[in-house]
């Protein structure tokens, strides 16, 4: 049983393999990655940032961001085997390239042009798998509820409206999980008929702090803000000439050494370890141990959580990222000695050096045997960070 993930090889769902081509600094890149964490370190310009955005890209099937690269991802599922590829062949008149796909799960193949197809076998077999690319700074404060106080219509002509029903993927999984939780519910987990007054939605959302009951005791633990909230002064308004009941005023609030503040009164320290550990976290924060679904997994990939962070604040990231790696698998790149040290001896091959190379582009590899044993005889006496720091891991170009 792995430290960092707390069920057997035989159970877990994870990416295993990745193979990516033509993206940027990647000409032609693989690497095999564990269950639970991995960890990936690499200088200045090796492709690090490159590779999560192409591996998020496909994870999401976002192909128009990918342009001309090809993949092969691999994910095993309690010992099957799951492979989804993308490749790329010139038209008739080789003037013009199109996207093909293939999926092979045991012995079931399918190649074809249309991606839908593919995803339409996988939520067949029930793999399922969500996926965050959690980046650099604090973009929630571009985000709504945020950085200012907003408005949005909840009803028109007694129907719930899209406005409040949807949230596109750029939305934080903090608004995400509330408005979805407000929606079950006003729509499952009522027996009867809902009349969808202007009170009807007062009281809701009066009462909606509830959905955070399991978040918040994760965030007093793991951070400096410790609680968040609705703020309380939220309107409900009915406006009669177009039918609809509106949410104005509304907005997060954030308790700091006992005192509630809006979002823009956080340091940007404090606002960058909330967005991480309300990404991390994910959309299944409001249950007690937030795992996921059997059936589901989640890839959780993170650009230097150390960005902003204090040292102190960062050994309790750490350590909070390593307990949701039990849960999920996550991938992150790193510049800090410091994150090296949540992982133990036996658990040196969850990194992954990154290498820019002027023939071959970006490359990705494991500890040799060589850099093993000597990593392991620093931890006897010291700590892993200080063979990063004082020796040859990353020998100087």
């Amino acid at each position: 049983m792995s430290k960092a993930n707390g069920t057997s090889a035989k159970e877990e769902t994870y990416l295993q393999h990745v193979s990516l081509k033509n993206y940027k600094s990647i000409k032609d890149a693989e690497i095999d990655f564990k269950p639970g964490l991995n960890i990936i370190i690499g200088k200045n310009s090796s492709g690090k940032t490159n590779f999560l955005n192409a591996l998020y890209y496909n994870l999401r099937a976002n192909h128009k961001a990918l342009n001309d690269s090809e993949s092969e991802i691999t994910i095993e599922q309690k010992g099957k085997t799951l492979t989804i590829g993308t490749i790329l062949f010139p038209d008739d008149t080789h003037t013009k390239l199109y996207r093909k796909f293939s999926l092979d799960i045991g012995d079931q193949s399918l190649e074809t042009d249309d991606y839908h197809e593919i995803a339409k076998k996988i939520e067949e077999t029930k793999n399922v798998f969500k996926s965050n690319l959690v980046g650099y700074g604090v973009p929630l404060s571009d985000l709504k509820f945020f950085q200012t106080p907003s408005s949005i219509v909840l009803c028109k002509n007694g129907i719930l409206s899209r406005e409040f029903t949807e949230f596109d993927d750029s939305s934080s999984s903090l608004v995400i999980q509330y408005v979805t939780s407000l929606f079950l519910e006003t729509v499952v987990s009522r027996g009867t008929p809902i009349s969808f007054t202007a009170s009807y939605f007062n009281h809701l959302i009066s009462t909606s702090d509830k959905i955070f009951r399991f978040f918040n005791p994760v965030l007093k633990s793991y951070s400096q803000v410790e609680e968040v909230r609705v703020n309380p002064d939220f309107r409900i308004e009915f406006n009669s000439f177009n039918n609809e009941i509106i949410l104005t005023n509304f907005s997060f609030q954030f308790k700091v050494s006992s005192e509630w503040v809006p979002y823009d009164f956080l340091s940007d320290g404090s606002k960058r370890q909330f967005y991480l550990i309300s990404e991390i976290r994910g959309l299944n924060f409001i249950h007690e141990k937030a795992v996921p679904e059997k059936e589901n997994f989640d890839v959780i990939l993170i650009e230097e959580p150390e960005l902003g962070i204090h040292p102190h604040q960062l050994h309790l990231l750490m350590q909070f990222i390593k307990e949701q790696s039990r849960y999920k698998q996550i991938i992150i790149t790193t510049h800090s000695p410091q994150v090296l040290d949540t992982i133990g001896s036996d658990e040196l091959d969850r990194i992954i050096i990154c290498e820019y190379d002027g023939k071959k582009g970006t490359q990705l590899r494991h500890l040799s045997e060589k850099e093993t044993s000597k990593a392991k005889s620093y931890m006897e006496d010291a700590f892993l960070s200080d063979y990063w720091r004082f020796s040859d891991l990353e020998p100087a170009s």
